[in-house]
């Protein structure tokens, strides 16, 4: 007579996985550490103190629950004061030639706006090739001084 394989639920798989996580973790505990320097002068931790260095080892027990080394008190961050320098000449040379190439820039644009409102008004067939002249010229000087 043949048995039916039995089923488990999702639920029952998760309890049973868990279960058997808790049973295999334990919980730490102390270990011993020997610490000892062998005839080159190199220092070692090991587990187990070595046979051949009975007298030069020490054996330390460690608390895996506790910090080992304290950390280090965390240091006060205060932030420089900024040095403040005299601009250069050269700094300052920059400044006025921005300052003059804005000036320039605001100069050509309102002699441009003055030219269209003229155009708008009107003008005789003999006056457009001198204002359309006029106009191309400011916009190139616009063109250079403002961008």
């Amino acid at each position: 007579m043949a048995h039916a394989p039995h089923t488990f639920s999702p639920f029952q798989v998760a309890v049973a996985a868990l279960a058997c996580c808790l049973a295999t973790t334990a919980p730490a505990k102390e270990q011993n550490v020997t610490r000892w320097v062998d005839d080159q002068g190199q220092t070692h931790f090991t587990d187990r103190p070595p046979a051949a260095a009975e007298g030069a080892a020490t054996t330390m027990t460690v608390d895996p629950d506790r910090n080992v080394v304290p950390a280090p008190p965390t240091p006060h961050f205060v932030p420089a004061e900024p040095i403040r320098r005299k601009p250069s000449k050269g700094s300052h040379r920059a400044t006025r030639a921005a300052e003059k190439k804005a000036q320039r820039c605001t100069r050509d644009n309102e002699q441009l706006r003055r030219l269209h409102s003229r155009m708008l008004a009107g003008y005789t067939a003999r006056q457009y090739n001198s204002l359309m002249r006029r106009k191309r010229n400011l916009e190139r000087k616009a063109a250079t001084d403002c961008h």
